[in-house]
């Protein structure tokens, strides 16, 4: 056991992730350790608070369900109302505007 690193870490990866990994150690000649020390200790970790999303997904999913029932009937070969058909365009416009919004507080 190394005295001055007495501490084992483990993480799973898929094979894509692991052909990388064995990638950059050949690239950069580290250990598979040494590759991983350097990319946590030496990278900027960024982060964005996404919780405020959840309030647009009951919004988002309500519009969605309407939007079904319309396209289920122009599936039945009848005609949807072109005001119903409107109205959910405008709900779903306003929603991603919001969205944007929040998303440019974030950046």
């Amino acid at each position: 056991m190394n005295r001055s690193r007495p501490h084992r870490l483990a993480f799973r990866a898929s094979d894509d992730e692991l052909t990388t990994i064995r990638n950059k150690q050949k690239l950069y000649g580290l250990t598979q350790q040494e590759l991983c020390l350097q990319s946590i200790l030496n990278s900027k970790i960024y982060t964005t608070d996404l919780s405020g999303i959840k309030e647009f997904i009951p919004q988002l999913k309500r519009v969605g369900n309407n939007l079904n029932q319309i396209v289920h009937v122009c599936n039945c070969g009848y005609e949807p109302l072109y005001e119903k058909v409107s109205k959910e365009l405008r709900e779903l416009e306003i929603i991603w505007q919001l969205l944007k919004q929040y998303l440019a507080k974030q950046a």
